[in-house]
């Protein structure tokens, strides 16, 4: 974890088959894994120099980081569980910055960079651009869609940018702001839901309304039962959505054979690790070699948390606060290594 691993650009190397990507791929040899990032999509997959697969190894260097850059947020989402407020503080810019050069000097594909609400953050600007001079990708998350469509600028030197929303109201209304924005703008947006925070008759209704807007992409969170999650009602329906994004279709050539089709093929759809433990149903109906290579059902195995405002890392944004460690800059590579070993040694006695 000392130093940053090999980097290439280009094609997949050869013989390594795998998905499409864009041209711009980033691929890294590292001990455990040769690892093919796509800074256009935030596609990575896993190809282990053994015979294992994700979860059986420690991982060579943090791929993606949760960045928390700010505690303050006006919105007041009744289930958020990082409990933000106006009252939350921002974090030191210089702290950011610090840990974003580290982080690259480490081998980090991109960061996630959260809150509170990121654009309500004074220095996210600055943020984005030392991230992008030090080859890291930057993405954020925000609720805040109308501040976003005034921002346009900032899409143009991020990987992306997911808007939350929980309901097919705030589909519809985000998408009136959104359509302030360039197509290629709107091309870096998706969608961001917690699966939970409505019923299941609310969800379909978000999906469709998602599926009829102009973005193609969607990601779909674990419901967090921390912070003011614990105080919202919570809808578990995550064995059902298997049946909401996919069917069953006969084959053309034989009608006595099925196959399993998308129901929306325009999405692009996406599960955080959360829900991949839940979401058993979903995950099965991706061919096992994909699931193989891409599928994480544990945080910290690839990636980890780092709270920029208290000052300190954990394997994930909501896991218990014994995992909280004291934010030590220059030995975020020792102790993500802590990190992953301790997330591989329980997903094999778990058998994740």
């Amino acid at each position: 974890t000392g130093g940053k691993e090999k980097e290439e650009r280009g094609p997949v190397p050869t013989g390594q088959s795998g998905p499409r990507y864009s041209s711009d791929n980033k691929w890294r040899d590292g001990d455990n894994f040769l690892v093919i990032y796509d800074p256009v999509t935030g596609n990575k997959t896993h190809f282990a120099k053994g015979h294992y697969k994700i979860g059986d190894v420690p991982a060579d260097f943090p791929e993606l980081v949760d960045l928390k850059i700010s505690d303050y947020c006006d919105l007041g989402c009744s289930f958020c569980y990082q409990n933000s407020t106006r009252r939350g503080k921002h974090g030191d810019l210089q702290v950011i910055k610090d840990v974003i050069s580290k982080l690259s000097h480490l081998g980090t594909f991109e960061i996630a960079i959260g809150g509170g609400e990121p654009l309500q953050y004074p220095y996210l600007e600055e943020v984005i651009h030392h991230a992008n001079a030090c080859g890291v990708t930057a993405n954020f998350t925000t609720k805040d869609y109308k501040t976003l469509s005034r921002r346009g600028d900032l899409l143009h030197y991020i990987g992306g940018v997911a808007v939350s929303v929980s309901t097919a109201e705030e589909v519809h209304e985000a998408a009136k702001y959104l359509a302030d924005l360039t197509t290629a703008e709107r091309a870096r947006v998706s969608f961001q839901v917690p699966v939970g925070a409505q019923t299941y008759g609310q969800f379909v209704e978000l999906i469709e309304a998602i599926a009829s807007s102009s973005i193609s992409r969607i990601t779909l969170l674990g419901y967090k039962m921390v912070g003011r999650g614990t105080a919202s009602k919570y809808h578990s329906f995550e064995d059902r959505l298997g049946d909401i994004f996919f069917k069953q279709e006969p084959y053309r050539w034989d009608e006595t054979r099925f196959y399993t089709a998308a129901v929306y093929p325009r999405l692009s759809v996406g599960i955080d690790t959360q829900l991949a433990q839940k979401a058993s149903a979903f995950i099965a109906n991706l061919p096992s070699q994909v699931v193989d290579k891409v599928v994480m059902y544990k945080e910290g195995l690839h990636s980890c948390y780092i709270d920029a405002v208290k000052k300190q890392i954990a394997p994930s944004s909501y896991c218990s606060t014994e995992l909280y460690q004291p934010l030590i800059i220059d030995q975020i590579g020792d102790i993500f290594n802590e990190i992953s070993s301790a997330a591989c040694e329980e997903s094999l006695r778990n058998h994740i």
